[in-house]
């Protein structure tokens, strides 16, 4: 967290590593990431939606806030 705000980032399974580097390199080590499913291309509507809907979850968890999902 800088001046008080926080800050999250959403990266698909191979991503993760790149995401975690590259808050390191901007001196956030600690940035939570939510890690959701790859791919989307090839996926459902319904699919999405449930993959959207853990993200939302874990994106509430992670802020301390309540999810409607």
């Amino acid at each position: 967290m800088k001046q008080g705000k926080m800050a999250m980032t959403i990266c698909s399974t191979p991503f993760v590593r790149m995401g975690m580097a590259q808050a390191k390199a901007l001196g956030m080590p600690q940035m939570p990431i939510v890690v959701i499913d790859h791919p989307f291309g090839s996926r459902l509507r319904d699919e999405v939606r449930v993959i959207a809907e853990h993200c939302a979850v874990e994106v509430a968890r992670l802020t301390g806030e309540r999810s409607n999902a």
